[in-house]
């Protein structure tokens, strides 16, 4: 019972950590992507639009 309580925590905390850090690329990207729009002038594309500008 308790290997198993222990299994369980330690594959949520992988879990875990493997979606902070798909959370951290995913926020780079949507930055890359919107640095490009806005030096290409774009202000939407595919139903991606650019709510904030510098």
């Amino acid at each position: 019972m308790n290997s198993e309580l222990s299994l369980l925590i330690a594959e949520s905390r992988g879990v875990k950590a493997r979606a902070d850090a798909n959370n951290k690329e995913l926020k780079k990207l949507k930055e890359k992507l919107r640095v490009f729009m806005i030096d290409s002038g774009i202000k939407e594309c595919d139903g991606v639009k650019i709510r904030r500008t510098f």
